[in-house]
């Protein structure tokens, strides 16, 4: 999202990935919660002539409409899904948005309540499902793992065709070169995933990290 007068901030994530994190501050003048609740029910199991019903389960969503007028007179509104910060009006507010420098837009992920002095932050519930774009993982140490697998794969597999003989076919050795490369690419692509994903989480975890440090820094400014 984009708001006009919102605080701008740059930091870098302990991987080197620049950032940046947008903060609108302001003095709730309105706060409404409500809850919706919905019931979900498994298929039933059929044995026989029996028919068993399907388990039942219920989840609770809360939504929060908020709305902040900032010191230019300006009033905001920011609808919430499940944040469990308590305010009300008078309370100084700050909601926070961001995303890695080369990313245009980031969704509102975090809150800091400067009355209370609570905050409440959910980065990875936020983020759409398909985060490529954002990078986080970086890439290069997942790439890295899978170009030296697949080169293993490859000499693995050349050692197989000239094993044995000291004459090789070319089809042999085509075949075994083939065959290493498919073996460590895939080899290559579980472990560099894991690995991508295990960077990914850390990214995520930083990013909320520092930016909670800037909304505590914040307390006691007042709206700006």
């Amino acid at each position: 999202i984009y708001i006009e007068g919102a605080m701008q901030h740059r930091f870098k994530l302990s991987s080197g990935l620049e950032c940046w994190l947008s903060v609108l501050t302001g003095e709730v003048i309105h706060v409404d919660k409500t809850h919706t609740t919905n019931i979900h029910q498994t298929d039933p199991t059929i044995l026989g002539s029996r028919v068993i019903p399907g388990a039942m389960s219920s989840s609770t969503t809360s939504h929060t409409d908020l709305w902040l007028r900032t010191p230019d007179g300006r009033e905001h509104p920011f609808n919430l899904t499940n944040w469990s910060v308590p305010m009300r009006p008078g309370h100084v507010i700050s909601v926070a948005w961001g995303a890695p420098a080369h990313v245009g837009s980031g969704p509102v992920f975090a809150l800091r309540n400067h009355t209370t002095q609570a905050s409440v932050s959910d980065l990875n519930g936020a983020l759409p499902r398909d985060i490529r774009h954002w990078n986080l993982a970086g890439g290069g140490a997942s790439w890295m793992i899978m170009g030296c697998l697949s080169a293993i794969g490859l000499l693995i597999g050349l050692g197989l065709a000239f094993a044995g003989s000291q004459h090789v076919a070319p089809q042999d050795l085509l075949l075994g070169a083939c065959i290493g490369l498919v073996i460590g690419g895939i080899a290559g692509m579980m472990f560099g995933g894991s690995a991508s994903q295990r960077q990914a989480t850390r990214a995520i975890e930083d990013f909320e990290a520092q930016s909670l440090q800037f909304l505590a820094s914040l307390d006691g400014a007042g709206p700006t």
